[in-house]
């Protein structure tokens, strides 16, 4: 007759040994993942400084609350438009080239600041402007101005069915 085979009977483990192990392999992530954690621990530690971890928690804790006054507020018509807006620029925004922003923007800040570093002693007349318009930086402006003008007009004629 055959013998009858062996139940095993494994024990589970102890809840001291599941914590041992649970703490070792945190203990393990950590090492792994020390430069990581150490990251993430300045960026607590900033949002802590600036007041904005509290502001964070608690909109979790207030979640709902929150959720229904945004809505509240997305709901007026000024708010609306506001949000169509912004949309309609960001997508533009992300239509540009900012390689080529990148001086324009550098160069009018400039020229905002010479102008406010010396401002003019009289109106300016006809002859002034004149000389102006000989400059070749000021001439290098007009040009990109004008061309900006020509291409926002073409744009909004072909929005009005126009011609040209």
């Amino acid at each position: 007759m055959a013998k009858p085979i062996p139940v095993l009977h494994v024990p589970a483990p102890s809840r001291e040994d599941t914590e041992k192990a649970a703490l070792d392999a945190l203990r393990d992530s950590v090492a792994q993942d020390a430069e990581a954690l150490q990251q993430a621990l300045r960026v607590v530690r900033g949002l802590h400084e600036r007041g904005l971890l509290e502001l964070t928690a608690a909109a979790l804790e207030k979640g709902d609350d929150l959720l229904r006054l945004v809505v509240e507020q997305v709901n007026q018509p000024g708010a609306l438009r506001l949000l169509r807006n912004a949309i309609t620029l960001l997508q533009q925004a992300g239509a540009w080239d900012l390689e080529k922003w990148g001086p324009i923007l550098e160069g009018a800040a400039a020229g905002i600041q010479e102008a406010q570093a010396h401002p003019p002693k009289r109106p300016l007349g006809v002859f002034g402007l004149l000389h102006l318009l000989s400059d070749p930086d000021v001439s290098r402006a007009l040009h990109t101005l004008f061309g900006a003008l020509k291409g926002m007009g073409r744009v909004l004629g072909q929005s009005a069915g126009e011609e040209g």
